[in-house]
């Protein structure tokens, strides 16, 4: 009898184990991933890095072309980097401080808003992102590829660069961009009526 108890605790105690064991692998399979919900790996870094620099965010958000350049992706600022303001439209707006600052760039903003940011074009907030934030061309990316610019942006030093609000300069008040989305449509299979099919 007591044997067998003795062999049932150590067979329950194996199997602990081996459960154990099998959920540190898992977790550290899924750590290795990368978001959505664990730490960015740095392959995703580095691929998002590629993707910000090749896809000009730097053009509008500062820092041009190298990430060495002080106010790199902190938004627009009247002193270093007066390119970043736009009037679209009756809209002016400015581009927005990308770093993880929490009071002024997208330190408070959670992995998951940053990426609906890029695929729906939606702040923190749920309002309309404003042209010329190309967002609607960043939806076509694979989510692989939107998740590597969310790794990319969370992993930047934070900068303190408070950028305005867009105004609406008819009335001079806060500006919602929707209006310049309202008839967007998904993007149109393969082949377009322009592109020939390439078998």
């Amino acid at each position: 009898m007591r044997k067998d108890l003795r062999r049932n605790g150590i067979l329950v105690l194996a199997l602990s184990l081996i459960v154990l064991a099998l959920g540190a692998f898992l977790a550290l399979g899924q750590d290795r991933q990368g978001l959505p919900y664990g730490n960015p790996t740095r392959d995703q870094v580095l691929r998002g890095r590629y993707l910000v620099t090749t896809m000009a965010c730097a053009d509008c958000h500062g820092g041009m072309y190298d990430p060495a350049t002080p106010g790199w992706l902190a938004g627009y600022n009247p002193k270093t980097d007066p390119e970043g303001v736009f009037q679209v439209g009756p809209v002016k707006v400015y581009a927005k401080n990308l770093t993880p600052d929490k009071e002024t760039g997208l330190g408070r903003w959670s992995p998951q808003e940053i990426y609906r940011a890029l695929t729906e074009g939606k702040d923190d907030e749920g309002h309309t992102l404003c042209p010329p934030m190309p967002w609607p061309d960043y939806r076509n990316l694979t989510s692989q590829d939107r998740w590597a610019i969310v790794a990319y942006l969370i992993s930047l030093k934070p900068v303190k660069n408070q950028v305005p609000d867009p105004v609406d300069l008819r009335t001079g008040k806060l500006a919602h961009c929707s209006f310049f989305f309202q008839n967007l449509k998904p993007l149109t299979p393969y082949p377009a009526p322009s592109e020939r099919e390439v078998p």
